[in-house]
């Protein structure tokens, strides 16, 4: 058991024509001082059994033209001191326990327990017009 040390003067790359696996048993980072990127032709799957964090100090974006799932199994923080933007062209939901936050192109439904609140275009405008929301 010895450390491998890899110090390139210029760029460093790696290619593999199969698969790529890493096991380690303890701790991994990657420090870049530049842009770092993560990219896949397939799916990208983060897991963690213990807390898992994002941050940032600008723009924190999360794109995909597929599913996209987070999963936790403890408490999960993503914090931002800019904009922090989710973005969907179908659908977004939110689950709480037994409440629900919902939201398509249409309409945004509200649900906890048995009970149900939906929110469309009609019915904001009509809530307008009894209670002064201008």
């Amino acid at each position: 058991d010895q450390d491998i040390t890899i110090a390139p003067q210029q760029d460093l790359a790696c290619y593999v024509n199969g698969n790529e696996g890493h096991i380690i048993n303890a701790n991994m980072s990657f420090d870049v001082t530049g842009a770092g990127y993560i990219n896949t032709q397939g799916t990208f799957t983060a897991n963690s059994m213990a807390a898992m964090a994002f941050n940032t100090s600008a723009t924190l974006l999360a794109n995909s033209v597929g599913a996209m799932t987070i999963t936790s199994q403890s408490t999960m923080l993503a914090n931002s001191s800019g904009a922090m933007t989710i973005t969907s062209p179908t659908s977004i939901t939110m689950v709480c326990g037994s409440g629900t936050i919902s939201m398509t192109p249409s309409q945004i439904q509200l649900s906890i327990g048995g009970s149900s609140f939906t929110l469309t275009s009609g019915s904001i405008a009509a809530l307008a017009s009894i209670i002064d929301l201008n």
